[in-house]
């Protein structure tokens, strides 16, 4: 799933449903009333819409979300082949992840689902 970082998320994702028939998937609102991202679908095909961060270097850069059965397993097989993939982190969203940059410098997010999202405080999933 290609995530790609976008000035307003809650235009972006009116634009995909009302305008390209895509189906709202899930999005999280922020504190500030605002979407932080959401997931939006059309025919198995899956993007996700995030907050433009701009202190955050390589932020424009569109990343790829991967789900793969053992993340453990392909952690380490990132490490032995010298790649220096992030930890292992446990996000509230209910996955394990593990990132890394390819030869572009686009982020390479791999993931397994561990459990139900659990957004922080001021969040809410909609």
């Amino acid at each position: 799933m290609p995530i790609l970082s976008v000035d307003s998320v809650d235009e972006t994702r009116d634009f995909y449903v009302n305008r390209l028939g895509f189906d709202h998937l899930m999005a999280v609102v922020g504190s500030d009333g605002l979407l932080e991202f959401c997931t939006v679908l059309r025919e198995g095909g899956r993007i996700m819409f995030n907050r433009a961060t701009p202190q955050v270097s390589g932020s424009g850069l569109p990343q790829l979300y991967f789900q793969v059965s053992d993340v453990e397993a392909y952690h380490a097989e990132l490490e032995r082949a010298g790649l220096n993939p992030s930890p292992l982190e446990d996000m509230w969203w209910g996955d394990r992840v593990t990132i890394v940059e390819d030869n572009n410098g686009l982020k390479l997010w791999f993931y397994r689902q561990i459990g139900d999202p659990v957004p922080p405080e001021g969040m809410k999933i909609v």
